[in-house]
This record gives C-alpha cells, sequence and structure tokens, in this order.
C-alpha cells in the first residue's frame, strides 16, 4: 500500500478473455495518468498455459514501449482481479501500474542450478540493501523451494519484507507461465525490489478462516503430504468437507486452503496461529494432496476456507490496528 507521497498512484485494469491485452494495457496506462515505474500483470488462461504464456509476453513488451524504464512483472494464475471485477478459471487478464516518483523499483528473476554439493543453488538473487523498503515475490512452487528462496532475502538488520504469492494456474511442472519485462518463462521467481525512495509499506492479511481440527502430518514427501493422522491425506479432506454446511462446501471448492501452524505443540484456532497455503492438487489413486510447500512429518496443519466476508473482515483489523 502506498502512503506519504501523494504523487504516488496506481491503477488496476481486468479484462476478460486473452484478445484483450491491448485494452487493459491502454486503459490501466490512461487511467493511471502518469509514467508507471513498475508493473504487475496476471493471466488467467485455463488448461493452455502456451496461450497465457503469450499474453503475459504482449502485455510486457506493450507496457515497455510505453514505458521503456518500467520494471514489469507477472505471471499465470487460476483466477484475475481488478478493481471490483474477477474472474476465475475463465480467460482474463489484469493490469496493475503503479507511479512512484523519485523511485526506481529493481526486477529480478530468480531460478535453480545444480549446487556443488548436488542441491540446488540459486541464480538471479537481487542485491538487497539495508534501506530498502520491500520485494514482490511471484515463485513457481513446482520449480523453486519458497522458503529457502524467502531467506535469501536477509540482510544486516533482519529479512527485508517480502510480498507475493505463489504462481497458479499450472496443475502440473512446467504448466505455469512467469514474466519478466517482455520475456516469459516456465519456471522460478519473478520479483521486485522497492528501495528507499518508493513510499510503500506492508501489513499481513490471511483472509482465511480454520475449518475442522488440526492434524498431523503423518507421511509426506516435499510438498505431497501422504497421510493425515494415519488416513489418506485426500480421506481427511473429504470427511472436514462433506461435515460443513451447503455454503461452505461452496467455498471449499474454489478457495480451500492449508493453514501449517507455526507452533506444532499448540491447536491454534485463527488464521494468524498458521501459515497459509494453496493446495495445488490431488492423487485420487494414492490419496495424496499437493500444497504450495514443503511440508515435513510431524507438521500440524489444519484445512482453511477463504471467502469475501473473511477476507475483508482481516483485513480492516489490519489496516485498523
Amino acid at each position: 500500500m502506498a502512503s506519504g507521497d501523494q504523487q504516488a498512484r496506481c491503477a488496476a485494469v481486468l479484462r476478460p478473455g486473452l484478445g484483450t491485452v491491448p485494452e487493459a494495457v491502454g486503459e490501466a496506462l490512461q487511467q493511471l495518468g502518469a509514467t508507471p515505474a513498475c508493473a504487475i500483470v496476471q493471466v488467467c488462461a485455463p488448461g493452455d498455459p502456451l496461450a497465457g504464456g503469450r499474453a503475459l509476453a504482449h502485455a510486457g513488451q506493450l507496457i515497455r514501449e510505453a514505458a521503456p524504464n518500467c520494471s514489469v512483472i507477472g505471471s499465470t494464475a487460476h483466477g484475475v482481479i481488478g478493481g471490483r471485477s474477477s474472474v476465475e478459471m475463465q480467460p482474463g487478464i489484469s493490469v496493475w501500474l503503479a507511479a512512484l516518483p523519485g523511485a526506481a523499483p529493481r526486477a529480478f528473476r530468480i531460478a535453480t542450478v545444480p549446487g556443488p554439493n548436488g542441491g540446488p543453488a540459486f541464480t538471479g538473487l537481487p542485491d538487497v540493501r539495508d534501506d530498502d523498503r520491500l520485494a514482490v515475490l511471484l515463485i513457481d512452487p513446482w520449480t523453486l523451494p519458497a522458503d529457502e528462496t524467502i531467506a535469501a532475502f536477509a540482510r544486516i538488520d533482519g529479512s527485508l519484507p517480502v510480498v507475493g504469492g505463489f504462481v497458479s494456474g499450472g496443475g502440473r511442472r512446467g504448466d505455469s507461465r512467469v514474466l519478466l519485462d517482455g520475456a516469459v518463462f516456465d519456471n522460478g521467481a519473478v520479483g521486485l525490489v522497492l528501495g528507499a525512495d518508493s513510499p510503500v509499506r506492508a501489513v499481513v492479511s490471511q483472509g482465511c478462516r480454520p475449518i475442522g481440527d488440526p492434524m498431523t502430518v503423518t507421511a509426506s514427501q516435499g510438498n505431497s503430504i501422504e497421510t493425515l493422522a494415519g488416513a489418506p491425506a485426500l480421506d481427511r479432506l473429504r470427511e472436514i468437507i462433506s461435515a460443513l454446511d451447503s455454503d461452505d462446501q461452496a467455498l471449499a471448492g474454489r478457495g480451500l486452503h492449508l493453514g501449517i501452524a507455526h507452533d506444532a505443540q499448540g491447536d491454534g484456532d485463527v488464521a494468524s496461529d498458521y501459515v497459509i497455503r494453496g493446495i495445488l492438487g490431488v492423487d485420487a489413486a494414492t490419496g495424496a494432496i499437493t500444497v504450495g510447500d514443503e511440508v515435513e512429518v510431524g507438521a500440524v496443519v489444519r484445512l482453511h476456507l477463504r471467502d469475501a466476508d473473511s477476507a475483508e473482515a482481516d483485513l480492516r483489523a489490519v489496516l485498523a490496528a
């Protein structure tokens, strides 16, 4: 969120369909009424990652033609928002622009290469300065470990605040797309570093509410949870969802998340007791579920629903504080 400098401004435009890229970019530029310093583009292209990638590249090129020094990042997504509208699992594009007078956001892309000890090593990590204000990060969870990536944003006085999220819209490795300026990739992460001259600060709003009981992970591999409390993870999900009322069952169909408890010894009753991660897929044959983070055996997890009322109440409470 912008603060302080009244000249700082942003614009957000949503257009349904993938053939509306020029209209979305043009309207966002007109709405902004200034030269953008940075841009975030999100594209929903269900089942067609190639079309999603083409739309991202087109938007990035158009923005850079209008503002050559603008730092542009973006990704595919299950749903996109702009203004007071949204589309989910339907073709659409969202363009967000920000004018930050005096600021020069630094765009970057992170990928992995084989490390000297056999594990992955990062390439493309940005130089983090002590006076940087914020980093925006869009991570493809299929190809980059989230916790290790975020941990790389450390500095002498503590970690740089990182906001953003996981790239969605792809059900398997290689289906997601990320954008850096006019180039599109099927792996890694893209982001922006906002320096000392950027009038921004960050607050955290989970926007979720827990359902069911906390459960211990009893078998897992990486970001695949095989069993919860000794039973196949998918069976546990079905048990919890079947006990919900019809309204919450409908929400679960489009807004089901997994919370990983900060304290494995406690039973959290509110969303802030958990790190919220998306559920990326299920394996009906094995009963395993795939989530947007690595989950260790012994971790305590709980299902969460994300809905408009919970998100609004949580955001208002955080902003009031």
